[in-house]
């Protein structure tokens, strides 16, 4: 649930603008993704895309949070309050799982992997 408020939130122009600023100014240029309900590969790429750009999510949220637009602040504050270090270790755990489970399932699909050996 919280993995969709942000990209919903981000998805927005105003706040969409400033995650791109904020990315330029700390290196990077990974975007949150939409979560998938069906493709545990998609599911990963979303989660670890949260995980990779944490600091900068966390610096978005504070700036939204106190900006003049109070629409845009009460959208966010609630948001922000969610992030607490159980939260954050448990989208650390969830990665983790996600990406391994993605591992083993291409393991599984690759053509020159042979399971009987």
């Amino acid at each position: 649930m919280v993995l969709e408020h942000l990209y919903v939130l981000i998805s927005r122009s105003f706040v969409h603008a400033r995650w791109v600023e904020i990315q330029q100014e700390m290196h990077s240029s990974t975007q949150v993704q939409f979560l998938s309900d069906t493709r545990w590969a998609c599911r990963y790429a979303a989660y670890k895309a949260v995980c990779d750009r944490l600091p900068a999510l966390m610096r978005l949220l504070s700036d939204v949070a106190d900006s003049d637009s109070a629409k845009r602040s009460a959208d966010v504050k609630p948001l922000l309050n969610t992030l607490d270090c159980q939260l954050v270790l448990m989208l650390l755990f969830m990665c983790e799982v996600l990406g391994q489970t993605h591992y083993v399932t291409c393991l599984f699909c690759d053509a020159d992997n042979d399971c009987g050996e």
